[in-house]
């Protein structure tokens, strides 16, 4: 994903120290780099909760680039959409488009994987499980509560760890 400064940086936790063609360039500002540590301790703390298979828990210090990527690419998507449409929203299918949005996200993550691969994957792949991709990002996403009119559940959900 593209995007920044002239629409030619990353997204992701390595993208803030490089432009388009990994030239190098510094293109965050302090505050930003504060708010991304600060999401990125929260992502982490959560992401070491998970289960991935029976007694396997994530790792929040592998995972950490692509969930943060994850997090800011819905983002930017949906900050394209709400441009494109410019106000004018219609519904297809009983959706509209943010909701449509979000299911599509949804929909890409969808996966049925044999426990000792997920358990392999767990140790070794720095992208989360499908479901957790989905849930851990539509959890930090105020505007998928709001497209949804759904409410945050009294069991405690976390606060939204939000970059941007």
């Amino acid at each position: 994903m593209v995007i920044g400064p002239r629409d030619d940086a990353r997204v992701d936790d390595q993208g803030r120290q490089v432009r388009w063609r990994r030239q190098p360039a510094r293109w965050w500002t302090a505050a930003d780099g504060r708010r991304v540590r600060q999401a990125r301790r929260l992502r982490r703390q959560r992401v070491f909760q998970l289960t991935a298979v029976e007694d396997v828990k994530l790792n929040g210090r592998l995972t950490l680039g692509e969930n943060t990527a994850d997090n800011g690419g819905l983002r930017i998507a949906l900050m394209a959409l709400e441009d494109t449409l410019q106000g004018k929203a219609g519904k297809v299918d009983g959706f509209t488009p943010e909701q449509r949005l979000f299911l599509g996200f949804a929909q890409i993550w969808c996966e049925n994987t044999a426990p000792q691969e997920v358990r392999a994957r767990a140790m070794t792949d720095p992208h989360s499980p499908g479901r957790y991709r989905v849930n851990g990002t539509l959890q930090n996403s105020p505007e998928f509560q709001k497209a949804f009119s759904a409410r945050r559940s009294a069991h405690g959900e976390p606060d939204a760890c939000r970059v941007w």
